[in-house]
């Protein structure tokens, strides 16, 4: 009787988490190389201490239960970090905050899943590098930590959404550096935080705070469409926007040497410093200022012609000039059927 118990209660645990090569499971789950997800069971709740290392093409899965975690996990070699149906929190314990480690060309699907952030000082980190991957659909991540990606890494969020819960001054949310790329999909997200020659895509989203700024950056590439986005900041480099059909709430501020092209788009307010060039096409739009050598222009896309633009400061004077044309070609309609009266009066 006791041995079909223990044999019961291993098959029931064994069903949620499919990994090979852990340190330690806490207490829950002894250590093991192969134990295999079959099928969905009611959830349950699974404690790792320890930390995780997972490589060679080996994967870990979290599926149908409550996984908490205070050690990190570590994916290398092609290995996979995947998450589907499941609560995750992480609770690092060590100083530096890093829960999840990627790189050697690992992957993280986060999959239909709540991931929370618990740290009671400073931020949680998930880490991708090397190439690595971070994939999060359909699933919330919440609370005081990011997703940062070093070394040609990718992390993509769709259908998603990365909060501070509550809301704060923080913005969790993505962070690129070196030439790795964010895509930002038909989600929600506190922060998208370009810097390096890195390239950021969003999509129908909701964006709080989306800033850039690397002095050294070169081919920072930034792409915003069909979204809505509060703040835009950037502070160094030569970062290049391409804005079209969204939204920005607040002033946005372009500066050193940026390049900016917004199209269709309503636009609070522009700051344009240094070397920046902001084009404005077919654009609603609030306040501008420039200083130093900045350019805002006015543009209108104007078919077989395309884009076609001068300086804002000419508005003033051009529609003074438009007002002053109108009225004139109102006088001389007026003086012509005064001239035409006057004949036929003499005739």
């Amino acid at each position: 009787m006791l041995l079909s118990l223990v044999l019961g209660t291993f098959m029931f645990l064994s069903s949620f988490i499919a990994v090979r090569g852990i340190d330690n499971l806490g207490e829950t789950i002894s250590a093991s190389t192969d134990l295999l997800t079959r099928s969905a069971k009611p959830c349950v709740h699974v404690t790792s201490q320890g930390d995780i290392n997972v490589s060679d093409h080996e994967t870990l899965t979290i599926q149908n239960c409550q996984f908490s975690m205070t050690g990190r996990v570590t994916a290398d070699d092609y290995a996979t970090i995947a998450v589907r149906n499941a609560k995750l929190t992480l609770s690092p314990a060590n100083s530096d905050g890093i829960s999840i480690v990627l790189k050697g060309q690992a992957r993280l699907l986060v999959i239909n899943s709540t991931v929370t952030f618990n740290r009671a000082v400073g931020d949680c980190e998930i880490v991708v590098e090397a190439e690595a991957q971070a994939n999060i659909t359909e699933s919330t991540i919440s609370s005081r930590g990011y997703i940062a990606g070093h070394d040609l890494s990718t992390i993509c969020v769709v259908n998603s959404s990365i909060h501070d819960v509550p809301p704060s001054i923080h913005s969790p949310g993505v962070v690129t550096y070196d030439t790795s790329r964010v895509d930002v999909e038909n989600s929600t997200v506190d922060g998208v935080y370009v810097w390096g020659n890195s390239t950021a895509i969003v999509d129908r989203s909701n964006v709080v705070t989306l800033r850039t700024a690397s002095t050294e950056s070169e081919k920072t590439v930034i792409n915003i469409t069909d979204s809505h986005v509060d703040s835009l900041e950037t502070f160094g480099g030569s970062a290049v926007f391409y804005i079209s059909n969204s939204v920005v709430a607040y002033t946005s501020y372009f500066h050193y040497d940026t390049c900016a092209w917004v199209r269709d788009s309503s636009i609070s307010g522009v700051r344009a410093t240094g070397n920046a060039t902001v084009w404005l096409i077919d654009c609603s739009i609030g306040e501008i200022s420039t200083d130093g050598n900045a350019k805002v222009l006015i543009g209108w896309n104007l078919p077989l012609f395309g884009p076609v633009g001068v300086p804002y400061s000419w508005i003033p004077f051009m529609q003074a000039a438009s007002i002053a044309m109108v009225i004139m070609g109102m006088v001389a309609v007026l003086y012509s059927l005064y001239r035409r009266k006057r004949a036929k009066e003499e005739d």
